[in-house]
């Protein structure tokens, strides 16, 4: 079958015919590498299709990536249901309920002579899976929907007033003062219902100061026993800055005064390393951390004793604080102008032995969202950080 420009990767094929015509299709697809940077998968909501399902009686559907299976209709292409939860919410939990790692398979299948359907696959095992409640689905009576000129216009205006409130929201300032930073303008990232952060900025003359709020199952704690590997154990907080106003913003790799600092707590203690991908003047031997995808090199992995961290648990995650000297970054706050960066989270299990999801205010790019693979998650990716505004 000839699927049309557009289909391919997102094609459901609805309702075949003879002809291997195609009757209907799933188009705006989000592929996987995108989509890591999205909430998990419900029904309907979709990123990744990676298999075509094949029909059975009166359904169809796809596979994803992150190894949910969705359903739908064959005649009207409309979303029924989804099998199996989105991986990344099982936090190393796996079960009947999860296929684990990158799903290409899946089949739907309804055996002749039975009103059974059943999920064949389960990518690093193999699985049958009875699927109940699929005989109960009716279709209803049709009618119809008038949509007048002044809905029209409500809706239009109703969308005027939630992309202000979103871009305002999105706006990011480093507020004056420390004392600024109680009321300083937050941003927000939510990365699952149980995973999410808020965060704001404040500079003075030496410092820059992050306040976060997180909303996480486990405390501010890792058990990385390497610095320059310390993001594998997730439970930190990241932030990117690029210290020299000057570098290209559209570049696509790291310059000299671009930083990353990831902060946490190690036995209960403050801990913080220090990402320099580039030093001015730098003639020794780079670290270089490799993959079978690559490798990425910085030329200094270094701890830091002069960060400081203040932490308070709450019901749900905890508040930190974090004050770094502008020394250690190599930035000097320009009141009235803008500054590169990015804030973000790795989140972890209750050890910090373990990343499981991150989180970024900006960086929606692929190396965002990698969780296992060392070049990837040590990454800097200028080009994808956002703009402050420095306040006066």
């Amino acid at each position: 079958m000839k699927i049309p420009k557009g289909l391919i990767y997102g094609a459901v094929v609805l309702a075949g015919q003879p002809t291997r015509t195609v009757l209907r299709g799933y188009r705006g697809r989000i592929g996987w590498p995108d989509g890591l940077q999205l909430p998990p998968q419900r029904s309907g909501k979709i990123w990744g299709p990676t298999q075509l399902l094949g029909t059975a009686g009166e359904f169809t559907g796809f596979g994803t990536y992150y190894g949910c299976l969705h359903l739908y209709t064959r005649r009207e292409g409309l979303p029924v249901a989804m099998l199996f939860r989105d991986v990344r919410v099982a936090l190393g939990k796996l079960g009947p309920d999860i296929i684990a790692s990158e799903n290409y398979n899946g089949q739907l299948v309804k055996p002749k002579g039975m009103d059974r359907y059943f999920a064949l696959g389960g990518d690093q095992d193999g699985r049958i899976t009875e699927v109940f409640g699929l005989e109960t689905v009716k279709r209803l009576p049709g009618g119809t929907f008038t949509l007048s000129e002044e809905d029209v216009q409500k809706a239009a205006a109703a969308m005027r007033d939630y992309e202000a409130k979103l871009t305002k929201e999105r706006e990011l300032v480093v507020s004056k003062g420390l004392d600024a930073l109680a009321s300083a303008p937050a941003v927000e990232k939510v990365l699952t219902p149980g995973q999410s952060f808020k965060a704001r900025l404040a500079y003075d003359a030496d410092n820059l100061y992050v306040k976060y709020e997180v909303v996480s199952a486990a405390e501010l704690t890792n058990g990385a026993v390497d610095p320059q590997t310390i993001f594998k154990g997730g439970n930190l907080l990241d932030i990117q800055i690029a210290a020299d106003p000057a570098a290209d913003p559209k570049r696509t790799t790291p310059a000299a005064g671009d930083v990353r600092v990831l902060v946490t707590r190690q036995g209960g203690k403050p801990f913080a390393v220090i990402f320099r991908p580039h030093v001015k003047g730098f003639n020794g031997t780079p670290i270089v951390l490799t993959s079978p995808t690559g490798k990425e090199s910085f030329d200094a992995i270094e701890t830091s004793e002069k960060i400081k961290l203040d932490y308070d648990p709450t019901p749900d995650g905890f508040i930190a604080t974090v004050t770094i000297p502008l020394a250690e970054l190599g930035w000097k706050p320009e009141p009235g102008g803008k500054v590169r960066l990015d804030l973000g989270y790795i989140f972890g299990n209750n050890a910090g032995m373990k990343a499981t999801g991150r989180a970024y205010w900006a960086n929606k790019g692929f190396a965002a969202g990698v969780l296992n693979d060392l070049p990837n998650e040590s990454r800097l990716v200028p080009k994808e950080w956002g703009e402050a505004r420095v306040e006066k």
